[in-house]
């Protein structure tokens, strides 16, 4: 029984952190976004 415990809070563990990594890349991401595209708009605005 404490096996399963145990896998089950490795799963859960394992889960949660691949979460919080997919999260923050996902902020990364658009906040790249936004500033590619601010960027490229000011690059046609000044051109």
């Amino acid at each position: 029984m404490g096996r399963v415990n145990s896998a089950k809070r490795f799963l859960w563990v394992a889960l949660t952190q691949q979460n919080a990594s997919y999260g923050s890349r996902f902020r990364f991401w658009s906040r790249l976004r936004v500033v590619g595209t601010d960027t490229f708009l000011r690059i046609q605005i000044e051109s």
